[in-house]
C-alpha cells in the first residue's frame, strides 16, 4: 500500500472538518444532506457536473473499508476522492473496484465543495457503475401517497430490518410544517456502526440504524433543529422492525432480555422508545409510531459471566476484574484483575459488533493480582475511534466481561 504525505494531510484535514471519509463515503455529520456517513449527492447526483477523467488509483486501507483516491497528473497529489457507494454494492455490469496503482478511466459527477473534490462514479473503465439520474441502486424504495396497500422498505444488508408505511400515511398536511405531502418520497433504511452514530453513544449500544427521506427532486426532508437530528411525522403509525445478529450478541456477552430501542431526538439526545416490543425468538424489536427519527440504536446490558453464586463455596472463581481506571478513558486504560490459580489467561478487546480489536495478553500466569493496559489501538497498531468496547478476560472455563468507553 502506498499512501503519500499529501493523502495523510488530506485525511487530517477531513477529520478536523468532520468529513472523514470511511471507505466509500464522507463521514457522518457534514450537513443534513449527509446520512449514514454517505453524502446526499452520492445518492442523488443528477445536480452534479459530469466529467470524464483518467488517472492512477491509490487506496487507503487503514480503515474498516478501503478509501479510494484518484491522481490525474502524476504529481504525487490527490485530485479526487472516488465515491463508489456502499462497500457491498456490486453493479450488474460486472465492473469491480480498482486495485492499488490501477490506471483507470472514470466518468462521474463532481462534488467540489470540499478539498479534494469527490467524484461520484457513474462509469468505470467503460462499464456502467450506476445510473446518473435515478435514485441510488443500493438501498431504499419509493413510498407513494396514493398507495392502496402497505409499502415496505427493507435494509439492503439485512432483509429482516424493514419499515412499513400503511395507506393514507402521506395525506393532507405534513404535521406542523405547513406544507402538503409530495406525491412520492424516497425512503432509505440502513444499518450503521455504533461508533459512526452522531453525538455520544450510551454504554451498551451495539447496533445502529439510519433513515433518510428525499422528495422526487432529491431534496433531503429530515431537517433537525440546532445540533439535533431530523424527524419525520406521518399521518398514520408506521411499522418498524429492527433485527440483531444473535451470534455477535452472544460473542459480546450481552443480556438479550435487557435489549432496549433508542432514538435520537431533534435536540441530539438519545431517548428510549418505551413502546418497542422485543422478540427473542426472532431476534427482533418491533415498534409502531407515526414519528420516524433519523437515528436509532439498540442497547443492552452485559451478562454476569462466571461461576454461579451458589457454587462459589465449592469452586473458587478463577478470574475477577478488580478495577478499570479511568473509564471512560483517553488514551489509555489500566485493568487490574485477580487470578485465583495458575493457568493460561487470555485478555481481548472487542467492538460492539463482535469483532476482535486487540489481543492484550495470552500467556500462562501465576495466581494473584495483575494489571494490563490498553492504549486504544488495534492489533494492526492503528488508533481506534471513540465508542464503547468490550473487555473479555478468560481463564479456563471462567470468563469476566466489562465495558470500556473511549472518549477522544
Amino acid at each position: 500500500m502506498i499512501i503519500s504525505k499529501k493523502i495523510i494531510g488530506i485525511k487530517l484535514r477531513l477529520i478536523i472538518m468532520g468529513l472523514l471519509v470511511s471507505s466509500y463515503m464522507l463521514a457522518q455529520g457534514y450537513d443534513h444532506n449527509n446520512h449514514n456517513g454517505r453524502n446526499h449527492y452520492e445518492d442523488w447526483p443528477d445536480s452534479l457536473n459530469i466529467i470524464s477523467v483518467n488517472g492512477t488509483v491509490s487506496i487507503d486501507d487503514l480503515m474498516m473499508h478501503p478509501m479510494y483516491y484518484l491522481e490525474t497528473d502524476s504529481n504525487d497529489s490527490t485530485d479526487y476522492i472516488l465515491g463508489f457507494g456502499p462497500w457491498w454494492f456490486e453493479p450488474a455490469s460486472g465492473a469491480v473496484r480498482p486495485s492499488e496503482g490501477d490506471v483507470v478511466a472514470i466518468t462521474g459527477g463532481l462534488y467540489n465543495t470540499m478539498t479534494p473534490a469527490m467524484l461520484v462514479v457513474f462509469e468505470f473503465n467503460g462499464l456502467t457503475w450506476r445510473d446518473s439520474t435515478d435514485a441510488p441502486p443500493w438501498s431504499g424504495g419509493w413510498v407513494h401517497s396514493n398507495a392502496s396497500d402497505t409499502t415496505w422498505v427493507f435494509c439492503p444488508t439485512d432483509s429482516l430490518d424493514h419499515i412499513g408505511f400503511p395507506p393514507q400515511s402521506m395525506n393532507g398536511m405534513m404535521g406542523n410544517m405547513g406544507m402538503t405531502w409530495p406525491d412520492s418520497i424516497y425512503c432509505q433504511f440502513e444499518e450503521m456502526n455504533v461508533d459512526s452514530l452522531p453525538g455520544l453513544t450510551d454504554a451498551g449500544m451495539f447496533e445502529g440504524y439510519v433513515y433518510n427521506f428525499n422528495n422526487d427532486m432529491g431534496e433531503h426532508m429530515m431537517m433537525g433543529q440546532g445540533n439535533g437530528q431530523g424527524m419525520m411525522g406521518f399521518n398514520r403509525s408506521v411499522n418498524f422492525q429492527f433485527h440483531y445478529d444473535e451470534n455477535n450478541f452472544n460473542t459480546l456477552g450481552l443480556d438479550e432480555g435487557s435489549i432496549q430501542l433508542f432514538y435520537m431526538d431533534e435536540q441530539g439526545n438519545w431517548q428510549e422508545e418505551t413502546n418497542a416490543t422485543l422478540d427473542v425468538t426472532t431476534n427482533t424489536i418491533n415498534l409502531e409510531n407515526s414519528q420516524v427519527a433519523e437515528y436509532y440504536a439498540l442497547k443492552a446490558n452485559a451478562n454476569k459471566v462466571g461461576i454461579e453464586d451458589e457454587d462459589l463455596t465449592a469452586v473458587p472463581q478463577a478470574i475477577n476484574i478488580e478495577s478499570i481506571y479511568p473509564n471512560p478513558f483517553n488514551p489509555q486504560v489500566t485493568i487490574q484483575y485477580i487470578s485465583s490459580q495458575f493457568g493460561k489467561v487470555q485478555i481481548q478487546v472487542y467492538d460492539l459488533q463482535g469483532r476482535l480489536v486487540k489481543n492484550l495478553f495470552n500467556e500462562l500466569q501465576e495466581k494473584g493480582t495483575h494489571t494490563v493496559s490498553w492504549d486504544a489501538t488495534s492489533n494492526q497498531g492503528y488508533a481506534v475511534t471513540s465508542g464503547t468496547y468490550l473487555l473479555k478476560i478468560s481463564e479456563g472455563t471462567s470468563v469476566a466481561l466489562r465495558q470500556l468507553t473511549l472518549l477522544r
